[in-house]
This record gives C-alpha cells, sequence and structure tokens, in this order.
C-alpha cells in the first residue's frame, strides 16, 4: 500500500502544478495539494483518521454544488468537456472540476476504508492476544 500512496501522492501533486494557470488554481492547488499531503502521511503509516474524515465530508457538500452543473452538461447530451481547454460554457468547467474533486473524494475514501478497517483489524487481533 505505501507504494501506491507514494504514486497518488505524486499524482495529486501533479494535478496541483497543473492548476496553476486555472482562474480558480489557488482552490485546485490547495484541494489537490491537501490530498497529496494526506497521501503522503499514509506513505509514513501516519494516518489522521479525523482529518481525512471532515476532508470526505467537506468534499462531498462541495461535490453536491456541482450536481446542476453536471445535470445541464448530461441534458445537452455530454458534450466533449476535453476537446479544448478553454471553458466557453460554464457547465465544461464545473462538470471538470466536478470530476476531479470526486476523484479526490473517492481516493481519500478508499484510503479512509482500507486503513480504518486495518487499524480495527489489529485492534482486535491485539485484544485477542492479550486474553
Amino acid at each position: 500500500m505505501k507504494f501506491l500512496y507514494a504514486l497518488l501522492t505524486l499524482l495529486f501533486i501533479a494535478f496541483a502544478i497543473l492548476q496553476w494557470n486555472d482562474s480558480d488554481g489557488i482552490i485546485w492547488m490547495l484541494t489537490y495539494g491537501t490530498v497529496a499531503f494526506g497521501f503522503f502521511c499514509a506513505t509514513l503509516g501516519n494516518y489522521f483518521f479525523k482529518h481525512i474524515f471532515w476532508l470526505i465530508v467537506l468534499f462531498t457538500i462541495w461535490l453536491i454544488t456541482y450536481i446542476p452543473h453536471v445535470v445541464v452538461w448530461v441534458e445537452l447530451g455530454m458534450p466533449s468537456i476535453v476537446e479544448e481547454m478553454s471553458a466557453a460554457n460554464g457547465y465544461i468547467e464545473n462538470t471538470r472540476e466536478s470530476l476531479g474533486l470526486a476523484l479526490a473524494l473517492i481516493s481519500l475514501l478508499i484510503m479512509y476504508w482500507v486503513e480504518k478497517t486495518r487499524a480495527e483489524m489489529n485492534e482486535k487481533l491485539e485484544l485477542e492476544y492479550e486474553s
């Protein structure tokens, strides 16, 4: 898992760097940077479950705010959101952002679930060993 977490750290750092010239890049650099930091800590064996939990809650609420934009995109027949880099229509930019946020959220959810399950199993094994 440590190799995967290190790879995800680098991936989210790359995502953050790619946001440099975006109009709202600072928000996305902080978002992806925070996710990268979470995976970096996980690579070192530090799992900040409370912090990751609250990031998951925040990202979920934030993602819900993008639903109307994604609905517009779907109603328009899901036109390409990658043909051109300039977002001429608001739904294009918002759909792209929702996908990036969903990727960050899913990554954190998987890490949280895997490591929380592992920690609980280790705790049970320790209790069984002690008795």
